[in-house]
């Protein structure tokens, strides 16, 4: 009986005769077609596989051939499943199957039970998978067809390793072993060595394990295959792993590079990224793993694989959260290792890839707790921890709103990362000294320490593309801040341009919204309104509520703006603030009634607009969230001098000035300054002028020294509308 292995021969055979360069896809036959995507998949070459394959089916189809047909989708749902893509690739090979039934090939059946198992498999469906497999072995059977029934064993022993059964896993295995030697089938043989080292491995039983891994690899060698002898090495690699001989794991996996990349194994090389990745983990070296599991998913992305991409960006997760201690990072990775699983229906995975998240989350909470209700660690402490720790320190003292100690935190930070060439660190030190001037008005300085952490990932010294894109989305932020908007504009494409190409839907929401603000800044609404509507269809297809309600509060403020609008404003930040505080976003909910309450303003409805902005400052005032309580003051004070109480206007602007002077905010305070003046000029003209101008005046310095040009403008303006009121006084 002729199995598949001996028809992908045959056919081999058949085309040897074609010179390569004269045998054009145009001019080949289906068969022909499909040995060349056969020999494509085995090369790992995915991408090329699926540009042949589709011209196969095609061809097969308007030529009806049916057997051809068959071949094609059969190897096509082959290919879907090496890339991940489970349940597409099962739909291919169900459609596969009723062709195969029509023309009666029971062998092919069999084939395809087997790839259908493989779909299970891969989702941890194992209940699902071994139905397929025994399938193929009842077809099998009666054609006495050894290879494919070992074949058949074998899987039906993976499965079982995988639920833990592992002495029926090795009977599973043994019987495949003796099928395949029956018959002389040595690369099958080779395979089930393999399998049984991981079932040993498993069990710890290292030394069987080891001699499993070299009965396959001596095979392998003589038989002169090289991708498989490479997977060999990769897994004597990880047998010294587990025996903590690091540098005989580290020269294994190097060794099966070696091999993938001379014969151009591209999946395998991918995995050997993964294997010395997980080495140099151990070692203690975060920064080379770092850059090994990157390579790894550089390959994996390209070539499509999404589900092995998915296992990658769960371990980086974990690098991040465990070795790396960059909170933000893990989240990140791990956020999109669930993406991916969820995607390609691998549930499992998924829920293991949610519940890092879930730790992550209370780890979070509880570093977060510490530090709102206990002071800063001392100085012997702060010697002690890294510079990844005190950056993460720093971060969160930043997401609190505690601007004096996140300073002191991140300066250390990062005279630990320069002192210990954590070029990583260093980085995103740099990266929060300059949110921190961003928040507290320091717009030059922002800028500065903004460009230094770009030209730090743009040369070389920390290549990391998510970084870019967020320091150009942070410099976009500094000329929004300034009124600079065509510059902000092109720093925020930028930024756009990097996530789109990283896929990484969050930033990509995020940078829209942002790009909407600008365009709302400079008075261009219909942009900024077609801009934030894009964001929010990203933002409920990536089905993050956080997210949902920041862009539902971005749509709001466009709404204010816009003639009749303030209806759809008021019901954009009702959204907004459901979900916040179903969620708990305190910080956010405070933001949000400050914006119900400017809608109030609006509608000449003041006493409710107090209201809101009360509301406000009973949220911000428990969580200490200083920056909001000076946002929360100062609408306060603007309400009653609306309402023409200049004494309790005066005391929340005062209120405000004071927070903002403790925070060092000099924007803020600048905004304050600007408001007290015209306060003494509308209460008290003609008594507190000199008043008036010594604060306006400090408000223009201020508004100088941050850069804030068109502010500084309006403040220059008023100062010369008192000259010249002073003038016609005193002619």
């Amino acid at each position: 009986m002729e199995t598949f292995t001996n028809i992908k021969d045959w056919l081999r055979k058949k085309i040897a005769s074609i010179p390569p360069r004269d045998a054009t896809m145009d001019h080949m036959s289906v068969d022909e077609l499909n040995v060349l995507g056969v020999n494509l998949l085995d090369q790992g070459k995915f991408s090329e596989a699926g540009r042949i394959l589709p011209r196969a089916l095609e061809k097969a189809r308007q030529e009806g051939n049916t057997n051809g047909q068959a071949g094609a989708m059969y190897l096509l749902g082959r290919l879907r499943q090496q890339l991940g893509d489970f349940p597409e690739a099962r739909e291919l090979l169900q459609q596969t199957l009723m062709l195969a039934e029509g023309i009666g090939s029971r062998q092919l059946q069999g084939l395809i039970y087997n790839q259908i198992g493989l779909t299970y498999q891969g989702q941890e469906q194992y209940s699902q998978a071994i139905f397929h497999y025994r399938k193929m072995l009842e077809i099998l059977e009666p054609l006495g067809d050894k290879p494919n029934m070992a074949a058949a064993y074998g899987n039906l022993g993976i499965c079982h390793e995988s639920q833990d059964g592992l002495d029926e896993a090795i009977k599973m295995q043994e019987k495949a072993l003796t099928l395949d030697s029956e018959v002389g089938h040595e690369q099958g043989m080779a395979n089930h060595y393999n399998n049984l080292g991981n079932i040993y491995r498993k069990q710890s039983r290292l030394d069987q394990s080891e001699e499993m891994y070299r009965n396959s690899l001596e095979i392998k060698e003589r038989l002169g295959l090289k991708a498989e002898a490479a997977n060999s090495y990769g897994n004597l690699g990880n047998i010294y792993l587990e025996q903590d001989a690091l540098d005989q794991a580290t020269r294994m996996h190097e060794k099966a590079m070696e091999i993938d990349e001379q014969i151009g194994n591209t999946p395998g090389v991918a995995q050997d990224y993964g294997n010395l990745a997980n080495c140099y983990r151990k070692k203690g070296d975060a920064e080379r793993a770092l850059e090994f599991y990157r390579k790894s998913l550089a390959i994996l992305e390209q070539l499509g694989d999404r589900h092995s991409a998915a296992i990658f960006y769960l371990n980086l997760g974990g690098l991040y959260m465990e070795d790396i201690g960059d909170e933000g990072e893990a989240r990140a990775n791990l956020e999109k290792a669930r993406e991916l699983f969820e995607k390609v229906g691998d549930i499992p995975n998924a829920q293991k890839a949610s519940q890092a998240l879930e730790s992550l989350q209370r780890v979070e909470s509880t570093v977060l707790e510490h530090f709102v209700n206990n002071p800063l660690p001392d100085e012997t402490a702060m010697n002690r921890m890294s510079a990844a720790e005190l950056n993460l320190l720093g971060s969160l003292m930043l997401q609190q709103g505690k601007w004096p100690e996140a300073e002191s935190v991140l300066l250390r930070a990062l005279d630990k990362a320069e002192r210990g060439n954590d070029a990583h660190v260093k980085t995103q030190a740099m990266f929060h000294l300059g949110q921190l001037c961003l928040y507290l008005g320091n717009f030059s300085e922002s800028h500065l320490l903004y460009q230094q952490a770009l030209d730090m990932v743009e040369h070389g010294q920390d290549r990391d593309e998510k970084m870019r894109s967020a320091i150009y989305n942070g410099i976009g932020e500094t000329y929004r801040m300034q009124g600079e908007y065509h510059k902000a504009i092109a720093h925020y494409k930028k930024a756009l341009e990097i996530v789109e190409s990283l896929d990484d839907q969050e930033n990509l929401i995020g940078i829209h919204g942002n790009l909407g603000t600008a365009y709302r800044r400079q008075g261009n609404l219909d942009d900024a309104l077609k801009i934030q509507e894009k964001a929010l269809a990203l933002a409920l297809k990536l089905d993050n509520e956080r997210i949902l309600a920041n862009q539902y509060g971005s749509l709001g403020l466009i709404y204010q703006e816009q003639e009749g609008g303030l209806d759809r404003a008021m019901e954009m930040h009702g959204k907004c603030l459901e979900i916040e505080e179903r969620l708990g976003l305190l910080a956010g909910a405070a933001g949000t009634y400050n914006n119900l309450g400017n809608i109030y303003v609006q509608q000449n409805i003041l006493d409710q607009a107090i209201q809101m902005f009360e509301k406000a400052l009973e949220i911000d005032k428990p969580i200490g969230n200083d920056s909001g309580l000076t946002r929360d003051y100062g609408n306060l004070a603007n309400v009653y001098r609306q309402k023409g109480d200049g004494t309790r206007a005066l005391k929340c602007y005062q209120s405000a000035l004071k927070i903002s002077q403790r925070l060092g905010d000099r924007h803020a305070s600048a905004i304050q300054y600007f408001s007290l003046g015209m306060l003494y000029l509308e209460e008290y003209m003609g008594e507190n002028v000199d008043e008036a101008c010594d604060h306006l005046q400090t408000a223009l310095a201020l508004y100088e020294q941050v850069g804030d040009t068109p502010n500084a403008r309006n403040t220059a303006r008023a100062l010369r509308i008192i000259d010249e009121h002073r003038s016609r006084r005193n002619p």
